[in-house]
């Protein structure tokens, strides 16, 4: 990459453990082959007595990494082979405290075909603080071996009166995020009916349910090229959302996929921008979206409050860069150079923003990005209702803005045309929302070399740097005197309601 400092590795450690990465005494890549090569090693050699002999070799890949310096390593890894089939696990070295033992209710919950074919899904405690945790098993979600279970959640899902499972199903865990989040697909035998089911820990789900409605109802209004994935049900007692399927590819992989051309991305990137815009201008509603509430317009200060209303309302520059400096922490341990230049950046974008006027009281989807958008057709399905609030657009749209530009990195293509697509398709705007969604797309670009750059990708370091170089592209777009010609250049002037 031209003219970005070179990072060099260092004298390769003879023995790295997970202490060690935990205190950021690690190089990048001492990092990766502990991840790479010692957690499968580990992981094998923690399961293997809980297997039948003969049950064959246990194969283990790590697929996701989160490491908090000094307090906890996470590390969910996929497993296969022999007997076991698929099934996902996570592997925590917690400093300090150890984690809260999981309780004997819950392990008598766990049926011996979820078991199947280990002796138990709770192993005990590992050497140097290791816990391990097998799907289904979470102690803050103690109901979801019930959802894992064909027989238990085919008698909730009856008893919810969601028809078509009648004989039977298929369960597959999705995401396995222990004392997170959990999601599943459930499959008819016959495979003519599918749900995806988002497990909570509290009635969150309740509340984007509520949430879809005024999302759907906001882009029904303004006729989008969009709609929103269905509500299906809710089991109260499980926390359970349950939604329809949909059969549309996520716009994150149309992006990076080599069909189709460069003008059906650039229409569905135009599309999501125009959907996005439609959110934006959707009216607010006072007591929820299924009660059939009374529009009230936009939530103003001292107005009525929406039932899935979540914070204050207003922007929080201070808030976003807080949040993306505690996702970054172990970029500035276990790259020094490229965490100044990232922090640097940060300030910037920051300061920028503190200086421009912010906007209040628009509907808000909250975590608007192409994993999120289904491309069926011409038209596109808006998923993942967790965050919608009441705020500032401007932090959606740079959302929005700064997952582009990840995904033509990936894709090894030029962010520009994907941006410009997406801000032609949000359509006229007040010139200060476009200013601060891209002050606001390079705080999001940075936070995504935290949590998007794993690291146990080899070459950690380097993907670090690409995104840093990208991002500082943005940065230039972002400053005031190309906001100003991008204004002038596309005619985009004041239209819509800003404070």
């Amino acid at each position: 990459m031209t003219g970005t400092p070179a990072v060099t590795a260092g004298p390769r450690r003879p023995h790295v453990d997970a202490h060690d990465v935990l205190a950021g005494r690690s190089s990048p890549e001492d990092v990766c082959r502990f991840l790479t090569e010692a957690v499968p090693v580990t992981v094998a050699t923690a399961l293997a007595p809980l297997l039948p002999e003969g049950a064959g070799k246990l194969r283990a890949v790590v697929t996701r990494t989160t490491l908090r310096l000094g307090r906890k390593l996470t590390v969910g890894v996929a497993l296969s082979g022999g007997a076991v089939g698929t099934r996902q696990a996570v592997l925590t070295w917690q400093s300090g405290s150890a984690p809260a033992p999981v309780p004997a209710d819950l392990r008598s919950r766990v049926s011996p075909s979820l078991r199947s074919p280990f002796s138990t899904l709770v192993p005990p405690p590992g050497p140097g603080g290791l816990t391990v945790l097998l799907a289904p098993v979470d102690p803050a979600f103690p109901h979801l071996v019930d959802v894992h279970d064909p027989a238990r959640v085919a008698r909730l899902l009856r008893g919810a009166g969601v028809p078509g499972f009648e004989d039977g199903l298929r369960v597959t865990a999705l995401r396995y995020r222990p004392g997170q989040r959990h999601v599943l697909r459930l499959e008819s035998t016959d495979r003519q009916h599918r749900l995806f089911a988002k497990c909570y820990r509290d009635d969150s789900g309740r509340r984007a349910l509520d949430a879809s409605s005024a999302v759907a109802q906001a882009l029904s209004d303004r006729s989008a090229p969009a709609g929103t994935a269905r509500a299906a049900g809710y089991i109260p007692s499980h926390r359970l959302v349950l939604w329809a399927g949909h059969d549309g590819i996520p716009l994150s992989r149309v992006l990076c996929a080599e069909s189709p051309g460069r003008d059906e991305r650039r229409a569905q990137i135009g599309r999501a921008g125009a959907a996005l815009r439609a959110i934006h201008d959707g009216e607010v509603h006072s007591g929820g979206g299924r009660d059939g509430a009374v529009r009230d317009g936009p939530v103003r200060d001292g107005g009525h409050r929406p039932a899935w209303f979540l914070g204050s309302g207003r922007a929080d520059p201070a808030a976003e860069a807080a949040a993306t400096r505690r996702a970054t922490e172990h970029v500035r341990a276990l790259a020094p150079g490229a965490g100044a230049r990232l922090d640097a950046l940060l300030a910037e974008a920051v300061a920028g923003l503190e200086a421009l006027p912010s906007e209040s009281g628009h509907l808000v989807h909250g975590d608007y990005k192409g994993d999120n958008l289904l491309v069926d057709g011409e038209r596109l399905v808006v998923l993942d209702f967790d965050r919608v609030s009441v705020g500032d657009p401007a932090a959606d749209l740079g959302k929005l803005l700064a997952d582009l530009r990840w995904w033509a990195q990936e894709a090894g293509q030029e962010a520009a045309p994907f941006v410009e697509a997406a801000l032609d398709g949000y359509g006229l705007c007040p010139p200060v929302r476009v200013a601060r969604a891209l002050h606001y797309g390079v705080v999001f670009q940075l936070r995504a070399v935290g949590r998007r750059i794993p690291l146990h990708r080899p070459g950690w370091a380097q993907a670090v740097e690409a995104c840093l170089e990208t991002t500082r592209a943005a940065a230039r777009e972002s400053a005031p005197e190309a906001v100003h010609a991008s204004a002038r250049q596309t005619g985009r002037g004041p239209r819509g309601r800003s404070r």
